[in-house]
């Protein structure tokens, strides 16, 4: 999984990108990726200076809605988007460059397994000023 900052429309979005580098089908729960429920990722966010300028634990402050489905083919990829603004640390890009190190969990569908899977993915993103 990977995440960039894309503008669109005049507005700043968070995009993510899952893609399946498996030789097989992967099954995902849409209903927890990461642009239906950020609120499941870790953010740490560092000034230029290496200073915490925020931090975050998952927490859920809404009901998710039941697993659905959602097969990603071999080397195919899902993506979705977030509005920018909707991150708290939103405010503190409009100061200064910013690098964002996330984690969180991308849910696997199993039907014999309702509770999924989970697979953990994590990365570093770089957010200039703006």
């Amino acid at each position: 999984m990977a995440i960039a900052l894309q503008k669109h429309t005049d507005k700043d979005y968070l995009h993510f990108c899952i893609e399946n580098t498996s030789m097989h089908p992967l099954t995902l729960n849409e209903s927890t990726l990461p642009w239906n429920v950020p609120q499941l990722f870790t953010f740490t966010v560092l000034n230029a200076s290496g200073t915490v300028v925020f931090t975050s634990s998952p927490i859920i402050d809404r009901i998710i809605p039941g697993p659905v489905p959602h097969t990603v083919n071999a080397a195919d990829s899902v993506e979705g988007d977030i509005e920018f603004s909707r991150f708290p640390f939103y405010d503190a890009a409009a100061k200064e460059n910013l690098l964002v190190m996330w984690s969180g969990p991308i849910a696997l569908y199993e039907e014999q397994n309702p509770g999924g899977i989970e697979m953990p993915v994590s990365g570093i993103m770089y957010v200039p000023k703006h």
